[in-house]
């Protein structure tokens, strides 16, 4: 993967470059910006392994299924089933390594990388643009169905550059198979998603914001 644009310090602007694997240091960097560049003093990312003694059992649910990462908006349980019963805190990215079992029994090692760090970052972006266009933030971030957040994450990394094609299209295929098993809608296109609008399917659903 090639470079993209580098972490800018203001508000909306959550780009980083895609080139060595993530290291200590390169985290802790991406972290100092966003905290300096959002307010969300609280904010962090957790690279969960096997030797993380805090988040062991987060990692043991990760390992039975589920994805390479998230972003969890607020303190408190874990909002996805695969966690019930688990705590963390948030805003914050939690992100996993090591060996997970996908939906067909198929075991497979899973490794840290830039792509899905950048692709939880968009998640924080679309937060904070919901953040600071209206008080009532936390009600439409769980009314906007999770197919409409993983659309607009995967509208920002195509709009971002040289990501590779087989990442893009493991996103769309995610997000396709959410939108035609939960809600009986039409699969998408990458094309399409690149020119979709966040803001006019606010509008849709009935959600006005400043």
């Amino acid at each position: 993967m090639e470079d993209v644009a580098e972490v800018q310090r203001k508000l909306g602007d959550f780009i980083m470059h895609s080139g060595d694997d993530i290291s200590e240091s390169f985290i802790k960097n991406i972290v100092k910006q966003v905290r300096e560049s959002t307010g969300l003093k609280n904010f962090d990312i957790h690279l969960v392994d096997r030797n993380n003694e805090k988040y062991r059992k987060l990692f043991e649910q990760w390992q039975k299924g589920g994805g390479y990462g998230f972003f969890k908006p607020s303190s408190g349980e874990f909002g996805i089933s695969l966690y019930k019963g688990l705590f963390g805190e948030g805003p914050q990215i939690y992100m996993f390594a090591g060996k997970t079992v996908d939906g067909w029994g198929v075991a497979k090692n899973v490794f840290f990388t830039k792509y899905t760090t950048q692709h939880e970052l968009f998640h924080v972006e679309m937060f904070m643009y919901l953040k600071s266009k209206t008080p009532n933030y936390m009600k439409f971030w769980a009314e906007i169905p999770n197919y409409m957040h993983e659309q607009y994450v995967l509208n920002r990394l195509l709009k971002t550059k040289n990501w590779k094609k087989e990442d893009l299209l493991s996103d769309l295929n995610n997000i396709n198979g959410e939108r035609m098993d939960k809600f009986g809608l039409n699969p998408i296109t990458l094309k399409e998603i690149e020119t979709w609008k966040f803001e006019l399917e606010l509008e849709k659903m009935g959600i006005k914001i400043q």
